[in-house]
């Protein structure tokens, strides 16, 4: 009888490797850069398309912004809302503010930074919203996603 669990265990754990030796996946990156240097309000829709067969999706969004406000929202296919973060300077934008900022950028204002990151385990395929938006802003938005994705076919 011990032996008959010793060859049972070997079996499954042998069959087990194997299954992951010759299963294979495959990672996909990608990085969007958004800059805003005009005191900017248009709301922007930046998507990103989830295949099929992903196993994983990680997000990851880092904005600055010098002057007004920024708010990042996060929709999957099916439009529900997965997150949401707003970063906002607290420095008045006036027409003054935004002429000198064209002139002098590097050296006016304050920066501030806000980031989110989202996981999602078995995505739902299809096309992610990732929605910007600015109220009179100035700033930049980095935005990176990575995809895991199986390689077996179905």
């Amino acid at each position: 009888m011990k032996n008959l669990s010793k060859i049972t265990l070997a079996t499954l754990l042998f069959t087990i490797l194997t299954i992951n030796a010759f299963a294979q996946e495959t990672t996909f990156d990608l990085v969007r850069n958004v800059n805003m240097f005009t005191s900017d309000s248009e709301v922007k829709n930046i998507s990103l398309n989830v295949q099929q067969n992903t196993s994983s999706l990680f997000v990851e969004i880092v904005s600055n912004v010098q002057y007004g406000s920024l708010t990042i929202e996060i929709y999957n296919p099916k439009k529900e809302k997965l997150g949401e973060f707003t970063v906002e300077s607290q420095l008045p934008t006036t027409d003054k503010v935004k002429k000198e900022y064209t002139q002098y950028k590097d050296s006016l204002g304050e920066f501030v930074s806000g980031q989110i990151q989202k996981y999602v385990n078995s995505p739902t395929s299809g096309k992610w919203i990732i929605k910007i938006i600015p109220k009179e802003a100035i700033g930049n938005i980095k935005i990176s996603s990575r995809s895991l994705m199986n390689d077996s076919n179905p």
